[in-house]
């Protein structure tokens, strides 16, 4: 795992991050985070929802796009991807207390090797745990680019209005 700091200059996060944390951003509300038994049934849990914004995927059998995808095309190069298989971001709201929601993996597609990057948007005290046991906090401009297989999970954050993220699978 590796954890980068200050991951695209100002410039180019500033833009990014104004676009995401404005108010004309189109989110998408997903009635569901977390799966029951990796089997994709919805939890029936008030705070098991989230916000997100598919800029592009892969994975569905048919290739799928945002038009807010070029924006992020800084990102996309400086990760070295060869190939693309998905970025969604995802909007948590904030929580009463920190809610830890279940390890995964981003697909239940097997790709071949992969790469997952996360993006974070805004500093909050929410965090990305992995299965065995490190753990990245949720700020600013920092990256962490890990294997695809690598099972994670997120924390909610119980102080600012709300977590948002950019997540990332390629080869």
């Amino acid at each position: 795992m590796e954890v980068i700091d200050d991951f695209l200059d100002s410039s180019q996060f500033e833009s990014i991050y104004d676009s995401m944390m404005g108010n004309e951003f189109p989110w998408y509300f997903n009635s569901y985070v977390d799966y029951a038994d990796d089997d994709y049934r919805f939890i029936d849990d008030p705070d098991n929802y989230q916000f997100v914004h598919k800029f592009y995927d892969s994975t569905i059998g048919k290739e799928c796009h945002s038009y807010l995808l070029p924006t992020l095309a800084p990102i996309i190069e400086k990760i070295d991807c060869k190939k693309l298989l998905r970025v969604k971001s995802n909007l948590n709201t904030k929580t009463s207390k920190h809610i830890k929601r279940d390890f995964h993996i981003d697909s239940d597609i097997t790709w071949n090797k992969h790469k997952t990057s996360i993006l974070y948007i805004n500093t909050n005290n929410g965090w990305t745990e992995f299965k065995d046991g490190s753990k990245v906090n949720c700020v600013s401009n920092r990256m962490v680019i890990f294997d695809g297989a690598m099972k994670h999970a997120g924390v909610t954050c119980t102080v600012e209005k709300r977590k948002v993220l950019i997540n990332f699978n390629y080869e």
